[in-house]
């Protein structure tokens, strides 16, 4: 990480009120029975210029007690933070997500590697990310009773003897060849945790830059702290 990276987002920011990493119901009317199973209108969903708008995989279900015209239903949206990429745990969970149109669905190995332009603020967004979606498909492969330590010891063994590049050369060889639902979820397992690695790495070289150089990104700047946290414990 070199210190063209520690830059400020100030220029980026803007004041929509829908920028607060949170989940929040929602209910809407779509006024007929028949329309309950249909994509809801994305009228419904108020987005600005910095922002777009994907439904997930989250279920949408019928308001008990209401009926023609006024059928409504209910779910869940996502509103990211700005600076927060949306991946599978906020697609995977919820109805409706709102983010911002850089960050939707963006992250990758190649675009984690590719880091020297990126602040504090934006590591620490891809940081919440990757937290949340190594947790996300470690409860998916539980469901599917495929335990993750042994994917996990795997893995570290590949980067500790054959290097990096090699690593990630097996994850895509895996997302290529995989066929079944279960080599297809280990396959992204391994993805995000790898990604995971690697944005952890560089939030230890952005604070190691910083203390070296004594710069406070978030006291004596007017860069703005974060709306989300990273979890300290492991997801």
């Amino acid at each position: 990480m070199r210190i063209g990276s520690i830059g400020s987002n100030l220029s980026l920011r803007q004041n929509s009120p829908y920028f607060k990493g949170d989940s929040r119901p929602f209910i809407v009317n779509v006024h007929n029975e028949e329309n309950v199973g249909s994509k809801l209108d994305t009228n419904n969903f108020r987005t600005d210029g910095f922002q777009v708008l994907e439904f997930g995989e989250g279920p949408v279900t019928k308001l008990e007690g209401t009926y023609a015209p006024d059928v409504m239903v209910k779910g869940t949206i996502y509103y990211a933070d700005h600076f927060e990429p949306v991946g599978d745990w906020a697609l995977g969970t919820h109805s409706v997500v709102v983010a911002g149109e850089k960050y939707m669905k963006t992250l990758t190995i190649e675009r984690l590697l590719d880091n020297k332009k990126d602040s504090p603020t934006v590591v620490n967004g891809q940081r919440y990310c990757l937290w949340k979606d190594v947790r996300f498909n470690k409860q998916k492969l539980n469901r599917m009773n495929i335990p993750t330590e042994p994917i996990n010891k795997k893995d570290d063994e590949i980067l500790e003897e054959e290097g990096e590049e090699a690593l990630h050369a097996s994850i895509k060889e895996a997302k290529e060849s995989a066929k079944t639902d279960e080599e297809k979820a280990i396959a992204r397992y391994r993805e995000v945790r790898e990604m995971r690695r690697i944005v952890e790495r560089t939030h230890l070289e952005i604070l190691d830059e910083m203390e070296r150089l004594h710069i406070d990104y978030y006291g004596a700047s007017k860069n703005p702290i974060p709306l989300i946290k990273v979890p300290d414990y492991e997801p």
